[in-house]
């Protein structure tokens, strides 16, 4: 028998046993909360047999379908954790748990080669939401998919929008910027995080690993428009082509440096 028939066949079983062995209805609350530490024990078709009952019996229960996605995750089930999510996040457009909910139904999509699909998630999520968060997400997964300009814009954007204080996008550059190797435009990142937690022993450290001496001239105040790259002042073309390389007589770190 298929192993995916048989985790159906198991889950419907465990949601049958819930009804029989109790004789009457399980309440969601404490489905969710079985199917929660069954997730945590990894006993997937347990979990999955809970919160199959959960919709089962009401089929506005977000949480069980958000749960139901985890798990289909975990079992290497895309396309069934796509549709679950995708009805957890129509059931709780804009609650604490959204951003979590988008991010794994990304995670979802990008599992099955939905490119199509998945930027027009993030990008529908930018202009309905328009957070920090929502650009670092687009960002991240317009990375993953090899589409470096769209990531580099979506940081800019990211930048623009950010509170002055709010250190996220200049940590998203850093991540991004070290993936590609590009040293340059990682130290311009750490630059601007220097300005904004400057006792931070960390970034400080992070600075000198690029020959950078941590002071008062290095840091870099934030982003307040979208006009120009981050690190060039030439306005930022998506289509310009790759990333300037290192250049070796002005940055040579003996390693890539991550923050904590």
């Amino acid at each position: 028998m298929h192993k995916s028939l048989q985790r159906l066949m198991m889950a419907a079983m465990i949601g049958l046993a819930l009804l029989t062995t109790t004789g009457c209805q399980v309440p969601n609350t404490v489905l969710n909360k079985r199917a929660a530490e069954a997730i945590e024990r990894h006993e997937l078709d347990r979990a999955e047999g809970y919160l199959t009952r959960a919709v089962a019996q009401n089929s506005r229960d977000w949480l069980a379908y958000y749960q139901l996605g985890i798990v289909r995750m975990k079992l290497d089930r895309p396309l069934d954790a796509q549709l679950s999510l995708e009805k957890a996040l129509t059931l709780n457009p804009r609650g604490p748990e959204t951003s979590a909910i988008i991010d794994l139904l990304a995670e979802s999509l990008l599992a099955q080669d939905k490119s199509t699909h998945l930027v027009g998630l993030l990008e529908q999520t930018a202009r309905d939401y328009g957070t920090v968060e929502d650009y670092v997400r687009m960002a991240k997964f317009e990375s993953r998919m090899g589409d470096v300009d769209g990531a580099r814009l979506a940081l800019n954007k990211a930048a623009a929008i950010a509170d002055p204080a709010d250190p996220t996008p200049y940590e998203a550059m850093l991540s991004f910027y070290e993936s590609l190797g590009n040293g340059e435009m990682a130290t311009v990142a750490l630059r601007h995080l220097y300005y904004l937690r400057p006792n931070d022993p960390n970034v400080a450290n992070a600075l000198r690993r690029y020959g950078l001496v941590p002071g008062p001239t290095v840091g870099l105040p934030p982003r307040t428009s979208l006009e120009g790259d981050i690190l060039k002042t030439e306005p930022f073309t998506p289509t310009a082509g790759p990333i300037d390389p290192v250049d070796p007589r002005t940055v040579v770190p003996p390693e890539k440096p991550t923050l904590p």
